[in-house]
């Protein structure tokens, strides 16, 4: 029997932009982060998730174990990593910036282990950060594509513009697909920095990589009623699409299929060099 679980991953307390923040403060020097509790939405989650005959693990920060110890009866399993030597920031046209890059694949590779260890080794695996949240009911009209295309992955959508552009909200994967996939990722950032100093970047060109190795088969975009009832950091994604033209950027219902011939190499020589992780 394959089992279906929900992986969430992150700290309880949410920092960063949301779908408004760049459209309303821009570059400004007083540019505000949003500030987001995720403790209701992982409740919400867990609550409306096993009820659809999901499993919960849940992968946070150590700080938060506390909270995730008192409230140990919302998870199947749940791991805390310490994170304090793992590097969360880096350098960026001369200067040096937040990146939780490498927070994340930890965080996602450690829940995936637990899960291994604690669920099965036979599992569908949806992977959401816990500062999102998702209309199962859309999301789950997508999953059944996995069982026509074997050691494949399916992600919210991809860009017009660059291919190589995997947004980071949610995957929905095997768990041996997702484990190669953050195993692999977590290696080029030790040897490397990643290939590329934003997430969405490397986890396009890990794709790639992937499938050149016969690691993975197909890359498959859900449709956009997934996209349009996705809800991060409280701000409802149908608030951005109300200011924001992204209907033409965006691609959806389809496979991403990458040139003849391209390669890890052939891709980061028109990457610019300020881009690149530190690569040694």
């Amino acid at each position: 029997m394959l089992n279906k679980v929900l992986l969430l991953q992150g700290p309880l307390d949410s920092k960063g932009i949301n779908f408004l923040t760049p459209e309303i403060w821009g570059n400004s020097d007083d540019h505000v982060f949003a500030q987001f509790d995720t403790r209701e939405n992982i409740r919400a989650l867990s609550y409306i998730f096993k009820n659809h005959g999901y499993k919960i693990v849940y992968s946070g920060w150590a700080e938060d174990s506390l909270w995730l110890s008192e409230n140990s009866q919302l998870f199947d399993a749940v791991c805390v990593n310490n994170q304090d030597n793992i590097p969360n920031t880096c350098e960026f046209l001369g200067k040096n910036i937040q990146n939780n890059k490498e927070k994340l694949y930890f965080s996602i590779y450690q829940g995936l282990l637990e899960i291994q260890r604690k669920i099965s080794e036979n599992c569908l695996v949806l992977r959401l950060r816990s500062d999102v949240a998702v209309d199962i009911r859309q999301l789950e009209k997508f999953t059944p594509a996995l069982l026509l295309y074997q050691d494949s992955i399916i992600i919210e959508y991809a860009k017009t513009d660059n291919t190589y552009f995997v947004p980071d909200f949610l995957t929905v994967a095997s768990l041996d697909t997702h484990l190669r996939l953050y195993k692999n990722l977590i290696e080029i950032c030790k040897r490397q920095g990643g290939y590329h100093i934003s997430s969405h970047i490397d986890h396009g060109l890990e794709f790639l990589n992937m499938q050149l190795r016969g690691e993975l088969s197909e890359v498959i975009c859900m449709g956009s009623e997934v996209h349009n009832s996705i809800v991060w950091r409280g701000i409802p994604r149908y608030y951005a699409n109300l200011k924001l033209a992204t209907s033409n950027e965006l691609l959806f219902d389809c496979l991403i299929k990458y040139p003849n011939g391209a390669n890890i190499d052939s891709v980061i020589k028109t990457i610019h060099p300020e881009l690149l992780g530190k690569r040694k």
